[in-house]
């Protein structure tokens, strides 16, 4: 090499310019009706909550509402409402969600299970009422005999699984698909 002819720096190729250009590389979010529904459902499901909480055990499992309805009401609810919508508002940082108006499948099947658990949740909530009143039990309880204290626990260990749910919901609408399942598509 002499100092007369030196060799030009490297230039990579410009960017095509045509309409190819213009399409969006592939995200791996193939929306899916489930996908598209739970995105904009997701911001509903802790008010389906409070209400199967509080009035929908009545509405549904003919159950009478008293003083459990009001402290869940009161304290429960509140809180469900606040931290699902905080965790829906966190999914929509994920881009992929947000342009496809859809969430991945994984979300969307946690954000499905959770109405399932909150339905099945309030079929095990005992009430309390100031006169002795059969209604006021669950529909676990009339139904199938189960003893008081065991219907609680189940109903408070279907609200952690709710929670659980919600958690997972929101950190699988930023999982990237692996590259076996997008190659598969």
């Amino acid at each position: 090499m002499t100092a007369s002819s030196p060799v030009p720096p490297y230039q990579p190729e410009p960017a095509p310019q045509g309409p190819e250009s213009t399409v969006l590389e592939p995200t791996g979010l193939e929306p899916t009706g489930l996908g598209r529904a739970m995105f904009w459902l997701q911001w509903f499901t802790p008010l389906f909550g409070a209400f199967m909480l509080t009035y929908g055990r009545a509405l549904f499992f003919a159950q009478v509402v008293g003083w459990m309805g009001a402290i869940v009401l009161f304290t429960v609810a509140p809180i469900m409402i606040i931290v699902c919508w905080v965790l829906s508002a966190i999914t929509l940082a994920s881009d992929d969600a947000r342009r496809a108006r859809a969430l991945p499948k994984g979300s969307a099947r946690c954000q499905a299970a959770m109405w399932v658990t909150i339905f099945v949740c309030a079929a095990f909530v005992e009430d309390m009422v100031d006169v002795e009143e059969p209604a006021a039990a669950s529909l676990a309880h009339r139904v199938f005999g189960i003893d008081v204290n065991v219907t609680m626990a189940i109903a408070i260990a279907l609200l952690v699984v709710f929670a659980v749910l919600a958690v997972a919901s929101c950190i699988l609408a930023f999982k990237k698909p692996s590259d076996g399942a997008s190659a598969r598509a």
